[in-house]
């Protein structure tokens, strides 16, 4: 069933097509798979008719966010759509969905499966929207698959999947997202048998400044600078990275003394060194991976690493240019209608800002034209100056 269907139910659809509904395993929250007809005693994930992701504010970040990975990385797209979820009283079709959701809670007969509903429900309820996707079948979980016996030593030799991965790296980099590949989560990459990538968990992490500056629980400050300034914000978008601003309603739980979970972003300078990464970051993550879960790999020598490498770092060239033609010229008045018609439909988030994609894109023209690190920090400082004291 697709999404776009989905979302054009109304309270008696909500209230009669769901037949059974089942949390995933992994994750803080995951997501809920639904059915419209029986599952069977042991419900399969592939059979389940579409997905629904609870996410805190709108669901414009992750409607860009696949907008570009789509056309940058060539993933495929779950083809989310989101709905407004309010925790109050209203009839709105985001409280159909709770109801219908707490009614297969309170319905469900397997313990463990109760006890997931448990530890997931209080995000579930507390959403301040609902995405609808699309059940993408034929899938494996990058985590998943690394940790088997000869699992990385496969992963790693399969070129197709490494490239792109690199070409995944370079999408992330302009949408700010870090929860994948600059902050290492095996678990949010995902793929096809023929190394085609798919998109879960994909989201924007381009936060607002005065979103940033008004934050109480300072989620997004991750720098030590005690005062936000527009040169400390410049910082934390190409230099050290900054979090997702909180939500309202996180905010407000971070008032009654709830720390808020927000993913990391993806600063761009990190981009400019994608064989540090790989060697810094991501090949000792995998590495550790792997001591943890005791698995013995004999096929991963020296040679497998930098062929994998050598891969991956391709990608990212062929990410670069791909960027490059969708961010500049005709191709770049798509990218801004696209991004204002999300926002139009969905509404503002703190955490998807057009003023940190331009300082992304601004910043990776002037290093692809040659521009010394320090050289283009400068420029980029003086645009932001502009534009923010406008």
């Amino acid at each position: 069933m697709k999404s776009s269907e989905v979302v054009k139910w109304k309270e008696k659809d909500w209230k009669s097509k769901i037949i059974y509904a089942m949390p995933s395993d992994g994750g803080a929250v995951g997501v809920v798979f639904v059915w419209t007809a029986p599952p069977g005693p042991k419900p399969k994930i592939p059979t389940a008719a579409f997905v629904i992701k609870p996410i805190q504010g709108t669901a414009a970040p992750t409607k860009f966010a696949e907008y570009l990975l789509r056309k940058v990385a060539g993933a495929v797209s779950p083809h989310s759509k989101g709905i407004a979820h309010s925790t109050k009283d209203d009839r709105t079709t985001g409280k159909f969905i709770e109801e219908s959701l707490k009614s297969c809670k309170d319905k469900e007969k397997d313990a463990t499966i109760k006890q997931r509903w448990d530890v997931v429900w209080p995000h579930l309820a507390s959403a301040e929207s609902y995405l609808i996707q699309d059940v993408q079948e034929g899938i494996k979980e990058f985590g998943d698959e690394y940790r088997k016996t000869w699992g990385l030593s496969t992963l790693l030799m399969d070129m197709k999947l490494m490239e792109s991965l690199g070409k995944l790296f370079v999408a992330d980099a302009m949408i700010g997202n870090g929860d994948r590949l600059c902050t290492p989560n095996t678990g949010n990459i995902v793929f096809k048998k023929d190394g085609t990538l798919c998109l879960i968990d994909s989201s924007a992490v381009l936060t607002n400044y005065k979103a940033t500056l008004d934050d109480i629980s300072q989620s997004a400050w991750v720098s030590t600078e005690t005062t936000m300034t527009p040169q400390v914000w410049t910082k934390g978008v190409i230099n050290t990275g900054t979090n997702a601003v909180a939500s309202p309603t996180q905010q407000g739980d971070y008032g009654k003394g709830y720390s808020p979970k927000v993913g990391p972003s993806f600063p761009m300078e990190t981009l400019f060194e994608p064989h540090v990464w790989w060697d810094k970051v991501f090949r000792p993550h995998l590495e550790h991976g792997l001591q943890v879960a005791k698995t013995h790999d004999p096929d991963i020598v020296e040679d497998t690493w930098q062929r994998a490498k050598e891969a991956f770092l391709g990608g990212v060239a062929v990410g670069e240019d791909e960027i490059e033609r969708e961010l500049f010229g005709l191709h770049w008045l798509m990218v801004k209608v696209k991004y204002k018609i999300y926002v139009h439909k969905y509404g503002g988030d703190p955490n998807v800002d057009w003023t940190n994609f331009k300082v992304r894109r601004l910043y990776f023209k002037l290093r692809r034209n040659g521009m010394k690190p320090n050289e283009a920090m400068k420029k980029v400082n003086e645009y932001v100056g502009k534009k923010i004291a406008s």
